[in-house]
């Protein structure tokens, strides 16, 4: 079973350390560089207008790319899952894992990422800012899931094939769910829901989901998931696997 997860938007690398030393580098290094070049040549406007930011955030990411090294400087470099700080990532307890979990982790988790394309838990990164769905000017690309879809599916493909794997989780967002090829393609999904019971009505809480995620995660890694029919047993911040409203292609979890 391997589980897709998308990257997030804040990052902390204040602290440099994680108890695992064998580390990876990044599997699509040339793409990167292409990448970080344009967005190295954008202008300040041009930024404000691609992310929908204002000043602060805008000079923040001009400034990530003026000092992007590509990995080259060691200095700057953390594990994906020790650099991720978003909602998802607070409910990931890394710190606490043991070498054991981790291995576990890197074994199952796909992150998907703008920049990088995929990562492991363990894969190599430096401080970047880069959303799936930003459209960079990479001409009939449009956005950066068409400019990744046939790298990313094709990796995921051969993972799968190379580890004998059948079960694909999705617990990444849309945006980054979009950058893989559901329709010309083997992968086969199980998506996974969080929703809220308000009333009579269901309803995705985007923090909630993102928290839920996060903690799916984490039970994923230490309970040592290896079949989705074992998903059914999350329980995590309340939630309660819904069988009426689920299917082979959808799991759904309510509180």
């Amino acid at each position: 079973m391997k589980i897709l997860l998308n990257s997030s938007k804040t990052m902390d690398f204040g602290r440099k350390e994680f108890s695992v030393k064998v580390c990876k580098d990044p599997v699509f290094k040339e793409n990167i560089s292409f990448l970080s070049e344009i967005l190295k040549d954008l202008s300040f406007d041009q930024i404000k207008k691609i992310t929908k930011t204002g000043d602060k955030l805008a000079s923040d990411i001009m400034k990530i790319y003026k000092e992007f090294t590509c990995g080259k400087n060691k200095a700057r470099l953390k594990p994906a899952l020790f650099a991720f700080s978003g909602d998802v990532y607070k409910e990931i307890d890394a710190k606490s894992y043991t070498k054991e979990d981790i291995e576990a982790a890197e074994k199952k988790i796909i992150i998907l990422s703008g920049l990088y394309g995929a990562l492991t838990p363990l894969t190599l990164i430096e401080p970047y800012r880069l959303e799936m769905g930003w459209d960079i000017g990479l001409g009939n690309y449009k956005k950066l899931s068409r400019f990744w879809k046939k790298d990313l599916t094709s990796l995921i493909e051969d993972i799968l094939k190379k580890d004998n794997e059948k079960t694909l989780i999705n617990l990444a967002s849309k945006e980054y769910r979009d950058a893989l090829d559901t329709k010309d393609s083997n992968l086969s999904f199980t998506d996974i829901y969080f929703k809220e019971k308000k009333e009579s009505e269901l309803k995705t809480v985007a923090v909630y989901s993102k928290k839920a995620r996060g903690k799916m995660i984490d039970f994923i890694v230490k309970e040592r998931v290896d079949n989705k029919e074992d998903l059914k047993e999350f329980n995590g911040l309340g939630y309660v696997f819904d069988e009426k409203l689920s299917d082979d292609q959808s799991f759904y979890f309510v509180r």
